[in-house]
């Protein structure tokens, strides 16, 4: 199975529309390329702390408990257990499941 960077660079080899002068050009697009698909997947898969900002209420999301344990639960049940007046809060962080 391929790794992440060597998916980005097999990608980044295959898109090149563009046609550089030299080899060190090519090499500089494709790690450019790679570059940004690694901040892409890295943003994508960030862990969103509930302070931050909430998820629309139909998205399907892992929610992270205090103790690191993990629910599968949309939007709306984190709305739900979020509460403003809680001094423990039942969830600290959550991100997507699906990205759009």
């Amino acid at each position: 199975m391929e790794s992440i960077e060597e998916k980005a660079r097999r990608c980044a080899r295959a898109s090149q529309s563009l046609v550089m002068d030299s080899t060190e050009e090519d090499e500089l697009y494709v790690d450019d390329m790679i570059r940004m698909f690694l901040a892409g997947v890295e943003w994508a898969n960030r862990w969103i702390s509930i302070e931050e900002y909430l998820p629309n209420g139909c998205d399907m999301i892992l929610a992270k408990e205090p103790d690191g344990r993990l629910d599968l639960i949309t939007g709306w049940q984190l709305h739900e257990r979020i509460k403003p007046y809680a001094v423990d809060n039942f969830y600290i962080e959550w991100r997507l499941v699906e990205h759009k």
